[in-house]
């Protein structure tokens, strides 16, 4: 499971505790977050759930609120409609693909301007051959007569 899926599991996760009951709480003296993780089965390194819970926090999805003699965490309203939206993995796919079309613009840019110079350069060619035509074509004319 990478990164971005436990981001998008614990954000599910809250939004489905906070439809059911109230935020998830603490249950050891250990990190609020790993006890989410282990909560919801997400899999963690050693020092990860700090990692999770600080991009949570400062993307505004999650918030801390005290009560007495525990830390709770919970979903904000941020975090629910960013969550509806597709989280962080759809997040991810429309970065990418706005990635995409700009490197294509790019490319398109790059071919028009190359096209452009060469399409310059083809109109100074049929300037240059229609003058030397007609220079011939005087020549002749005067040789002629």
């Amino acid at each position: 499971m990478n990164q971005l899926e436990k981001l998008d599991k614990i954000l599910i996760g809250l939004a489905s505790a906070k439809m059911d009951t109230e935020p998830i709480e603490q249950q050891n003296s250990g990190h609020k977050m790993k006890d989410i993780c282990n909560i919801l089965e997400i899999p963690i390194e050693k020092g990860e759930d700090q990692i999770l819970e600080g991009i949570l926090l400062s993307d505004g999805y999650i918030e801390h609120a005290e009560q007495v003699f525990k830390i709770l965490i919970k979903i904000t309203c941020k975090g629910i409609d960013f969550i509806n939206k597709g989280g962080y993995e759809k997040l991810e796919e429309e970065v990418f693909r706005n990635q995409m079309k700009d490197e294509l613009e790019m490319k398109l840019i790059k071919s028009n301007l190359i096209t452009n110079k060469w399409s310059k350069y083809g109109v100074i060619a049929s300037i240059i051959f229609s003058i030397i035509a007609l220079i011939i074509s005087i020549i002749t004319m005067l040789h002629v007569k």
